[in-house]
Parts: C-alpha cells; structure tokens; sequence
C-alpha cells in the first residue's frame, strides 16, 4: 500500500493495468460490430447488445417463407379489394434488425412488448412493424390481420386517437405499398416477444386507408394470386415502387430525381462530385442538428455517405469505425490519464 494526502490506494500492477485498458477499449470495439450506417444513428437498434437473458425463437427457412405466404394470401383477400396490394417477400436486412429488438431484453424494462424507436435502415427503407407476445408465428400473424374484424375502412387514424391501437397491427400488415418483411422473436424475463418489420413503412399518420379499394390488381402490371401487384425481384430503396409499370421513382421532393441516386433502383452514389438535395444545410428546417428527420435526403450533410452506398465495403469486427473517428482516441485519452492517476 502507499500513503498520500489523499485516500489509501492500490499499486497499480501491469495485470490490472491491462484488465482496465481492455474496460476502456470495449466500447469501441463493440462499435466495429455494427455498420457505420447504423451508427450514424444515436440508439438504433442494429448497434444494441444482446441480452443473456434472451431465449431466441429459431425460424427456420421453411418458417420464414410460411410467414411470408401466409401475409401474401391474406393480403390478397382484403375486404374491400385493394386496387394496388404489393406482394410481399423476405428481407434479411428486416430480419436481422427484428431479431437484433427481439434480443435487446435490457433496453425494454422486463422484455416489454414496445416498438424501437430507431430501426429505418439509411440509404434503403422506412421501416414499420408489428409486435406480439404469441410463441408461434402462425398465431401472432392471424392475430394481427383478425383485427380487421374491428377496422372500419376509410375512417381517419392518427396514431394518438382513440381506437387506432385496436386496428393498428392490421392497418400495417395490410399497408399496399409494403413489399418486404423480416421478422424474429425471443423470449425475455418469460415474456414471448415476435416482430416483423415490414418495408415501406405503413401507418403512416393520419392516413384513412392502408390501401386504394375497387378492381383488385387494377393498378398492377402483373396481378398474382388474383389479388398482388407482383413486380418480382424489384427494390427501390429510398424510392417508391409504380405497380402499373414496375418501375422505381425516385423523385423525393415533387422535383428532379437527387444527384445521389441512381436509377433504376434509387440506390445510394456516395461518388466524388454528387451533392445533398438543395435545401440541406440552407434552410432553418433543415440542419445538422435535426439529421435524423433527412438522412435519405441529406446524405453528405448527414454522414449517411458513404457509408450507405452499395460500394462500401465493411468489414465486421473492425476496431474503429470511420462513422466515429475521433472515439478510439478520446479512450484512448482516457486510460492514459486515469493510468497516471493510479499510479500517482
């Protein structure tokens, strides 16, 4: 033991000199197993941990293309009929970020059933979602298309009005311009937890129609299952998919198609020489500072490039992330100074 002015303290071996370095350089690390597009995003649920407290619901191949036929077949028999009704198909990216909330027991007091606040994905979709506590996905997705018992079609719905809770679940699961799903579940403090996270995001408030009624497939290019706009293997990314031409549009502000996007897909180009869209940066209502609100629209402004381009190369696990620089050299700070301290 040494003595000072100050409180007793313990000699500062090497052994507990590197046990405190690895403490520090933990956050970081950790920060390399999530994409720098997600971390640009303060709490987004693709950089949680997983709880040990989490029991994963397994879905097999086999489940994961139940989940997705069984949406398919009910969404094609909505009452009334839908005029444009996307046929739907699995998306690992929706997956993987639904298991990843399914998993995050701790960030949800006892494994709650509440939704994340954060799980669009920069550079591609708006993300909406369901939520369940049933332990079979078959019975959580009946639950949520029975709700349309309660729903009445064309009425207004705001996400704080009375009622909009009780047709919610359905409203999403029958949103017509939703083409991709992903889900996955786990079981937190014996509380089941299922998600499906569906793209384009539904729910839209206020809305007064998940989709356009009359002639079914009446706005589709190619009508399947006597009831889906079936547009194949296409994605538009940040842009909207035309069911009459299976086409994308990726005109965001009533103008010109972005300098950042490319057609056809409306994919993100982070290349030398593209730009924001014009008012990133020059107007009051858009700014750094409310970056979140205009990533897909300010995407150099908002360090959403390059990140969300489909060139970029990540490579998990790395140590630094090149979304946040400086952090490696703040801890690094840190441990020199709290060293000194120690053994002083």
């Amino acid at each position: 033991m040494v003595t000072g002015a100050g409180p007793t303290a313990p000699v500062a071996d090497g052994g507990y000199l590197s046990c405190l370095l690895l403490f520090l350089m933990a956050g970081p690390a950790m920060a390399g197993e999530c994409h720098p597009k997600y971390q640009i995003v303060a709490g987004h649920t693709a950089c949680m941990d997983s709880s040990p407290n989490a029991e994963v619901m397994e879905l097999t191949d086999e489940d994961k293309q139940g989940i997705v036929d069984l949406h398919n077949l009910l969404r094609a028999n909505v009452t009334p009929p839908a005029t444009m009704m996307m046929k739907m198909s699995w998306d690992d990216e929706l997956a993987r970020l639904a298991q990843k909330w399914s998993e995050a027991c701790d960030e949800r007091e006892k494994g709650a059933l509440v939704h994340d606040p954060e799980r669009n994905i920069p550079g591609r979709f708006s993300v909406g979602q369901n939520i369940g506590d049933s332990l079979t996905w078959r019975n959580e997705v009946l639950f949520w298309y029975n709700e349309h018992k309660d729903y009445e079609y064309g009425v207004l719905h705001d996400a704080q009005g009375a009622g909009f809770g009780a047709v919610a679940h359905y409203t999403q699961f029958a949103w017509g311009e939703s083409y991709k799903i992903g889900c996955g579940g786990s079981v937190c403090y014996d509380q089941p937890m299922f998600v499906c996270n569906y793209a384009r995001k539904g729910n839209t408030t206020p809305f007064e129609k998940p989709y356009r009624n009359g002639t079914r497939c009446s706005e589709c290019k190619v009508c399947d299952m006597d009831g889906l706009c079936d547009c194949g293997d296409l994605e538009c990314d940040v842009g909207e998919i035309d069911s009459a031409t299976c086409t994308c549009t990726c005109d965001q502000t009533g103008g010109s198609v972005p300098d950042f996007l490319d057609n056809p897909t409306c994919s993100m180009n982070c290349s030398d020489g593209k730009v924001d869209t014009w008012f990133c940066g020059n107007v009051a209502w858009c700014q750094p500072s409310n970056c979140d609100s205009f990533l897909d629209e300010c995407p150099f402004m908002c360090n959403v490039c390059p990140f969300a381009d489909l060139t970029y190369v990540w490579t998990p696990g790395a140590e630094e992330s090149s979304a946040s620089p400086t952090l490696p050299l703040v801890v690094m700070v840190m441990a020199t100074t709290l060293i000194s301290l120690l053994l002083w």
